[in-house]
């Protein structure tokens, strides 16, 4: 299936030799997520995307694709500078807009549900999420016509996809340099800062302890760091 063709009409201004994708996690992610799009820390502008698992046949699986496609279009929207490493204007944006969330919410639920309307209320995720729905919806539609979600087997039926789904066509995520108040902006910044000077020391770290784990217990590395 030619996945890349389908993204890059869906995604025509993200510059995709700067995407790197990945089947697995990294070892610090939470147990629920499905995916997730991170800097790579070592350079400058290119990013990463992590699945759980990589599923090119189903309309769940296409429609993850897209919306963290979404994410990197929003990484590159935001990017204005010479950035690199973990301090990133997509995670300190991200980072301010997720905490402004839970201090709106905590009054008025537990913490568990603080979390998660912070989440699905985030300004950078309600975007990113209606477009998962609306590649949800045309690839419902495609496979009842069709019989099938072969939409990536024959470059026609792509052509055919993308005439009849020209709103899934994102040549910007739309995406505000918003501000939050002062004292969320600073924790968000600081909190970056410390990603970014703790992370590489530990990256580096965790693989020489997993290599030589490897070696003496004889396990296969399966895992992404």
């Amino acid at each position: 299936m030619h996945t890349q063709q389908l993204l890059q009409a869906i995604y025509p201004t993200i510059r995709w030799e700067k995407v790197r994708v990945y089947e697995g996690l990294p070892w610090f992610v939470a147990a629920w997520t499905s995916a997730l799009v991170l800097p790579n820390i070592w350079r400058h502008r290119t990013v990463h995307i992590y699945f759980r698992k990589i599923e090119t046949d189903s309309v769940r699986g296409l429609s993850i694709l897209v919306h963290e496609c979404f994410h990197v279009l929003q990484y590159q929207d935001l990017q204005k500078m010479y950035e690199i490493g973990m301090f990133r204007n997509f995670l300190v944006q991200y980072i301010a807009h997720y905490m402004a969330g839970f201090w709106k919410h905590i009054w008025q639920h537990n913490v568990e549900n603080a979390m998660r309307k912070a989440y699905f209320f985030h300004p950078m995720e309600v975007p990113a999420y209606q477009q998962d729905s609306l590649m949800t919806m045309a690839t419902t539609r495609f496979s009842v016509h069709h019989k099938s979600l072969d939409l990536l087997k024959d470059s026609h039926f792509l052509v055919e996809f993308m005439i009849k789904n020209k709103d899934l066509v994102k040549y910007s995520s739309g995406i505000l340099n918003e501000k939050q108040n002062f004292y969320v902006n600073i924790i968000s910044v600081l909190i970056c800062s410390m990603l970014f000077f703790v992370n590489p020391f530990l990256e580096i770290l965790l693989k020489i302890i997993f290599y030589f784990y490897f070696i003496f217990s004889k396990k296969k590395h399966s895992f992404v760091l």
